[in-house]
């Protein structure tokens, strides 16, 4: 079953659709090399709605084994998105990781089709 079919609550759609869109930034600053602006955003969708709304959300979310699951969805491919900016830690993070063998630095760059 997709990550995405997994999505059955609004806050689980919401967070899903925003992981897009920052991927859909993060990629077009990155073509212009506008790493700052790719950073940014970053940021912004991890602190504002990722840690401040999704984690919240989850804490008390009726099916949690769903939202558990796009939780580390969603994390897993922050963490691939700022590696570049962040090589070391995120590398660091990404060993705590069940079932992540590899190294972060070879993982495929996240997309939505």
């Amino acid at each position: 079953k997709s990550t995405l079919a997994l999505a059955s609550t609004d806050e689980d759609k919401s967070i899903l659709e925003g992981l897009s869109q920052t991927l859909e930034n993060v990629n077009k600053s990155l073509e212009k090399f506008r790493f700052a602006d790719a950073a940014d955003a970053l940021y912004h969708f991890m602190w504002d709605e990722l840690a401040a709304k999704y984690i919240e959300y989850v804490k008390d979310a009726e099916n949690k084994k769903n939202s558990l699951e796009i939780l580390l969805f969603v994390y897993g491919n922050c963490l691939r998105m700022l590696h570049p900016f962040m090589p070391f830690i995120t590398e660091a993070i990404w060993e705590v990781f069940e079932g992540n063998d590899d190294l972060l630095a070879l993982s495929d760059w996240p997309k939505f089709d």
